[in-house]
């Protein structure tokens, strides 16, 4: 079955073109979508001029929050990492203090392999920040821009100490 175009040329039926119905109120549809997009323009302007506003009052927090970073790994990272156990990433138990691309059997990218880092705070902000930008050519195709999460993240990691570290691979 075929797509609708919307009767204001997108490639797509939007919310605003009602299907049979469309064609006989163009006026409405073109000001709906105007609407919509003015009103959508000014909550971004908003939010965005309140996010800075906020953030220049507030001095950067330079501690993180080990629970919160608990709950950010496991939304945003779990996908390729777990504590224990190498997946898509290698296993993060330990990873504060230790050498880069040092997990045994984990098929690092060429990149890490050269890294030669030892992550603690400051290296592991600056790869969570822009890893293309520490080790460019490697394979994690994930960053976190925001510098609070960062810190939080760090935090978690910090909690979880390397005397259950395995080492071993998903079969």
């Amino acid at each position: 079955m075929r797509e609708r175009a919307c009767t204001e040329g997108r490639s797509r039926l939007c919310g605003c073109c009602l299907p049979r119905k469309s064609h006989m109120l163009p006026t409405l549809n073109r000001t709906a979508h105007r609407v919509r997009l003015v009103m959508t323009l000014a909550g971004v302007l908003c939010l965005g001029s309140a996010h800075a506003a906020a953030s220049a009052n507030q001095p950067e927090s330079r501690t993180g929050d080990a629970a919160r970073g608990q709950t950010l790994y496991t939304q945003q990272c779990m996908a390729c990492h777990a504590a224990d156990i190498s997946l898509a990433g290698p296993l993060h138990r330990g990873v504060v203090g230790r050498k880069s691309a040092s997990v045994p059997d984990y098929p690092y990218s060429p990149a890490l392999q050269k890294l030669r880092v030892t992550w603690n705070d400051r290296t592991l902000n600056t790869w969570l920040q822009s890893p293309n930008t520490m080790a460019p050519g490697n394979r994690m195709g994930f960053a976190v821009p925001n510098a609070q999460d960062r810190q939080d993240l760090i935090a978690y990691l910090k909690t979880l100490q390397p005397q259950a570290a395995t080492g071993r691979s998903k079969p």
